[in-house]
């Protein structure tokens, strides 16, 4: 038999050792007068034969108490986890909102970005153009010297015609990938 030091407490020592004590006379002695003498003692400490020998009413009352707590744990367990659902969910939300805000900043930047760089590289191309006119004109002035020599004239007429032509798809060319990669850029981020 086992005992819980719970179930004995607001009793004496004296009561403790009593009771003890006459069933142990009686165990060691099996007789009646000792078996007589441990019933008495029984029948005048019957707060502690009922804590140390649970009725089957108590034994009753203590597995629904012990069911009782097992289900406000479970119960508990339950609304923790409802909880660390909930928690994790809402986490999931503010990082989802977080994602399209930065999104969208992106998307704002790229487009500030694509308005403002076609003007800067536009205004590079013209100054670029203005330089490249610049050159190009003195040797058209120059070529004019030779006019009267075809076979110096044409060779070096074509020659120029092909460098402008070189400088101007080259420059369409530049300009065409700016605006795709600008286009793409843009199609990315509002993905």
């Amino acid at each position: 038999m086992t005992t819980s030091l719970s179930r004995l407490k607001g009793t004496s020592i004296e009561e403790l050792g009593e009771f003890p004590a006459a069933m142990e006379n009686y165990i060691r002695n099996m007789n009646n007068q000792t078996r007589q003498e441990a019933l008495e003692a029984m029948e005048q400490n019957v707060s502690l034969v009922q804590r140390l020998l649970p009725s089957a009413v108590e034994r009753e009352r203590r597995k629904i108490a012990i069911q009782d707590m097992r289900q406000l744990a479970e119960s508990r367990r339950a609304m923790l986890r409802l909880c660390v659902s909930s928690q994790i969910e809402l986490a999931r939300m503010k990082a989802d909102e977080l994602v399209k805000i930065q999104g969208m900043e992106i998307v704002t930047r790229i487009s500030t970005f694509a308005n403002q760089k076609p003007l800067e590289l536009e205004a590079t191309l013209v100054a670029s153009q203005n330089m490249f006119l610049e050159t190009i004109e003195p040797q058209f002035e120059k070529l004019e010297n030779y006019r009267h020599r075809p076979e110096l004239y044409e060779p070096a007429r074509q020659s120029l015609q092909h460098m402008i032509d070189t400088y101007a798809e080259s420059n369409r060319r530049l300009l065409d990938g700016f605006k795709e990669a600008i286009s793409n850029r843009t199609s990315q981020a509002q993905r």
